[in-house]
């Protein structure tokens, strides 16, 4: 396995946080985002393999594919917006396979971008119609797009690949037989780096293996940090709206203090407190229930009643209902 590839992978499933009734919804938006995603990357490739190779190559040759693909191109910079556009058009006037690469590449991260926030409000909207499962829509909504962004990682190494070598029409099927394997960077995308022995005036020389899994993973992490500082950002924008939007509780009718019955029981309190102290130290997964049962925190008795497991990581691992039940707990605390 790549470095990039256990720094920046997900660490759960993406159904994990998910309603049932919701499965088909939140597929269908991933499936729209990687249908987006893997046809931006073609677009870019292409025409990116095109100009550094002065136009030769079968797939784009041809006047009609060229069209095709150009239009593709000025779609998605309308869809990045005219700051893009501007970095696009003045890199690419350079000529040069460095700023050509890096056009074509931040075009795609841009029009990227752009979907992604779309893909988040979609996601947010799901989540606001659904708070009765799901107590904090905004995150709720982050952690689904990042899982998307993340799952779609190896597109950045597969477009770098073809848009320097190899054109490849089909991203999915390709990837299946990983045709990087073994490929070794052009010297030109990254010339400040080059290890003894590699020294010469040839910039589409190779870099060793792994100077090129440092070279492909700058890209991969350019990718991934673009999309989710502004996946981060649209999350608290969401937030802040969705506050604003709730009735201010503190104004309701208090319950007087001397009303016992309404009180909370303490124990209950402190089971509460130390479910929310686990949710925020980030534990997810079956870490999360291990963790619980670390410290002590009982299952509910009418679970246990109902036929549930005795322990967290018991009934965790029997999945439904009782894995759920767990989320809802988690996500109530």
């Amino acid at each position: 396995m790549r470095t990039w590839e256990q720094l920046y992978g997900n660490d759960k499933e993406w159904n994990e946080d998910v309603p049932p009734p919701l499965y088909s919804a939140v597929l269908h938006l991933r499936n729209k985002f990687d249908t987006f995603e893997s046809a931006a990357a073609i677009a870019t490739q292409i025409l990116c393999y095109a100009i550094l190779h002065n136009m030769n190559h079968p797939h784009v040759a041809k006047r009609d594919l060229i069209g095709k693909y150009g239009i593709a191109v000025k779609k998605l910079a309308l869809l990045a917006g005219d700051e893009a556009k501007h970095r696009f058009d003045e890199a690419l006037v350079q000529m040069k396979p460095l700023t050509t690469v890096q056009a074509f590449f931040s075009l795609y991260i841009d029009a990227l971008v752009a979907r992604a926030q779309e893909s988040f409000s979609e996601m947010l909207q799901i989540a606001t119609a659904n708070r009765t499962s799901i107590a904090s829509p905004a995150d709720w909504a982050l952690s689904q797009m990042k899982m998307v962004v993340r799952g779609n990682n190896h597109l950045a190494e597969i477009w770098l690949w073809g848009a320097c070598d190899n054109y490849m029409p089909d991203l999915d099927e390709k990837t299946k037989n990983d045709p990087t394997k073994g490929w070794g960077a052009p010297l030109f995308l990254h010339p400040m780096v080059v290890l003894p022995g590699e020294e010469t005036s040839d910039e589409w020389a190779r870099h060793e293996s792994i100077m090129t899994d440092y070279v492909v993973g700058s890209y991969v992490q350019q990718r991934l940090i673009r999309l989710e500082y502004q996946l981060s950002q649209a999350k608290g924008e969401a937030a802040l709206k969705l506050a604003q939007a709730q009735p201010n509780v503190t104004t309701q009718t208090a319950v007087p203090k001397s009303d016992k019955t309404n009180r909370r029981p303490a124990k209950n309190d402190k089971r509460r407190a130390v479910i929310r102290s686990v949710k925020d130290a980030g534990y997810t997964s079956i870490k999360y229930a291990q963790e619980l049962d670390a410290r002590g925190v009982k299952l509910s008795p009418r679970w246990i009643a109902e036929g549930c497991p005795s322990t967290y990581e018991k009934a965790y691992k029997a999945g439904d209902p009782w894995r759920k039940r767990i989320q809802d707990e988690k996500s109530k605390a």
